[in-house]
């Protein structure tokens, strides 16, 4: 309740009231309060906790992936653990936020200062951090050649079946262009900039992604061209994606709770850039050790868009497909 001042004592007439005594450590205490609400609230707490688990398992991993990646890194199951949480985490979401609008516009903070979140974005995150999980066990030896090494139509099945016509359409589709026109007028005029560039980042990303870290890796993991330098990568790369889809859910929720403000989380969701353009000049190195592979996928990336690649017209599938049959016969050839 508001002071009123009343004239005599110490203070003067008509002076500002004053800020009531606070207890020492109040503010203290108050953070504390809202952290722990956060984290432990009784609304949604299977997604409050897994978010946690997650959170903790890379804070736990990326010190040991720095500095000690041959013992403490690689050799902890730790880091299935986390990445495998991290997909679970994506699943409770998807079953947790079920009452968020079905709008083909992302909605996610980084591409503009309000508007609601997509439930098709938060489902179709959960595709991506499976893809995540599937990396992880793909690229580890200790997974990969007892399996694949001794039967390799297995290994053709695993190096095909992520980008197959029959996989991610099970999801629905968000758009992140689409976000741009969603709920005008809600972004600042000012960060309309930030935003815009956010947006194309993150376009630019997927795509990279899909091509180079995904087929082109696969290519080189079928073909048995990764060792521990190219494991190394791999696994850097996961870092990053995963700040680009389980920690995202986490900026995003900061932002929808008021914590921080619509162009820091964008700022935040795109810290992650600077680490990745590390990690994205080592793959090139890798790729440039192997350019038949980098030209395959390249060609896969200029065929993977709508003017060439429909529903009815598959083009870019029957290139793959073709692709893995060429891998299976030997016919790729290392050119440099």
């Amino acid at each position: 309740m508001r002071q009123r001042s009343l004239g005599g004592g110490s203070g003067e007439a008509g002076a500002a009231p004053r800020e009531p005594t606070r207890p020492k450590g109040g503010d203290k205490a108050g953070v504390l309060k809202k952290a722990l609400l956060f984290w432990f609230g009784l609304t949604f707490p299977a997604h409050r906790l897994m978010r946690l688990c997650y959170l903790l398992l890379v804070l736990r991993l990326f010190g040991p992936y720095c500095w000690d990646y041959g013992e403490a890194f690689q050799g902890s199951p730790l880091a299935y653990t986390m990445r495998c949480s991290g997909c679970l985490q994506a699943i409770v979401a998807s079953g947790t936020f079920t009452f968020l609008p079905r709008k083909k516009a992302a909605g996610y903070i980084d591409f503009g200062d309000h508007g609601s979140l997509s439930f098709n974005y938060i489902l179709g995150n959960t595709c991506c951090a499976a893809l995540l999980a599937f990396q992880q066990i793909y690229y580890d030896d200790r997974f990969s050649k007892p399996s694949f090494r001794r039967t390799p139509l297995l290994g053709l099945l695993f190096a095909l079946l992520p980008y197959m016509p029959f996989i991610r359409p099970r999801w629905p589709v968000s758009s992140i262009g689409g976000s741009q026109n969603d709920e005008k007028g809600a972004r600042k005029p000012q960060d309309n900039g930030l935003y815009r560039t956010s947006t194309l980042a993150t376009k630019g990303f997927y795509i990279f992604a899909k091509h180079y870290i995904g087929s082109s890796l696969n290519y080189m993991r079928y073909l048995d061209w990764i060792g521990p330098r190219e494991q190394r990568v791999m696994h850097g790369l996961l870092f990053g994606g995963g700040w680009g889809t389980t920690h995202a859910m986490f900026i995003h929720t900061l932002r929808f709770k008021g914590n921080i403000s619509g162009r820091t989380a964008a700022l935040a969701y795109q810290a992650s850039i600077p680490w990745m353009i590390g990690c994205f000049g080592h793959l090139l190195s890798m790729m440039l050790e192997h350019l038949d592979g980098f030209a395959t996928a390249s060609v896969g990336l200029l065929l993977n868009n709508s003017f060439v690649t429909t529903n009815r017209r598959p083009v870019w599938h029957v290139y793959q497909l073709s692709v893995r049959l060429v891998m299976r016969r030997g016919v790729l050839h290392q050119l440099g």
